[in-house]
């Protein structure tokens, strides 16, 4: 299943699941916007979210008040729905962002982009990332997950990494994704590489109907790993990585 299509199909079907879902593991995706910026003394008024879905990582930046205002553009009627329901406050719409250089036709500028696990999901992220640039903004920061290490492609051997729950269809290493940004003449400012580490009553939310050795298996790989050997799992294992660009 493409990407795209993956997303179609989750929010028609488990809109409130996958919310919630996206809500659990919003802190470090938002972690990353805001430690990028602070690292780098970017002030932003306003940050624009592409592909926000329903919105947890743009509302988690809204509670931290990293910047004044903020805006969301999602292809997903579904998921804009849920968002504009749930903060009123966040300006948000419906739009394919590759059609358009106005998402909202009476702001001229934003100051901050984020593409936060986006890219992964599109078939030509190439293509996508050069369209954005006729968006007028200063800053971009993207994060994808790194699925290209060393791990990840002993599993590619044994089976199409393509099937996969995530509906992934790109798969990263730090090196190849900074090739991707620079291609789409982007500059590379500063860079954030974590392993994400689920909380017990998140792995409960997400593995609560798997077999218990699944469950098992699930809280050494998201939790007790990343937690214990965090430099080395995002060399070998799973990590994700977040890059501050500037156009």
């Amino acid at each position: 299943m493409k990407g795209r299509d993956h997303y179609n199909q989750t929010y028609q079907v488990e809109l409130g699941k996958e919310a919630e879902w996206l809500q659990r593991t919003a802190s470090n995706k938002a972690d990353s916007v805001e430690r990028l910026l602070d690292r780098n003394g970017i002030k932003p008024k306003r940050i624009l979210e592409l592909g926000c879905g329903t919105g947890a990582v743009l509302t988690e930046l809204k509670r931290r008040k990293v910047a004044d205002q903020y805006f969301g553009v999602d292809y997903s009627k579904e998921a804009i729905r849920y968002l504009s329901q749930r903060d009123p406050e966040v300006r948000c719409t419906v739009a394919d962002i590759t059609n358009t250089a106005r998402p909202f036709d009476d702001v001229d500028c934003f100051d901050v982009v984020v593409l936060s696990h986006v890219i992964e999901h599109l078939e030509n992220p190439l293509q996508f990332l050069r369209a954005i640039q006729r968006i007028k903004f200063g800053y971009l920061v993207a994060e994808v997950p790194l699925e290209d290490l060393w791990f990840g492609r002993i599993k590619a051997r044994l089976k199409d990494r393509r099937d996969n729950p995530a509906g992934h269809v790109q798969f990263f290493h730090p090196t190849s994704f900074r090739s991707l940004l620079q291609k789409a003449d982007f500059d590379i400012v500063s860079e954030r590489t974590y392993a994400p580490v689920l909380d017990p009553a998140t792995l409960r939310f997400a593995y609560h109907d798997q077999p218990l050795h699944t469950r098992g298996m699930k809280l050494f790989t998201e939790r007790l790993l990343p937690l214990a050997l965090q430099p080395v799992w995002t060399r070998l294992y799973h990590g994700h990585f977040a890059a501050l660009c500037k156009k």
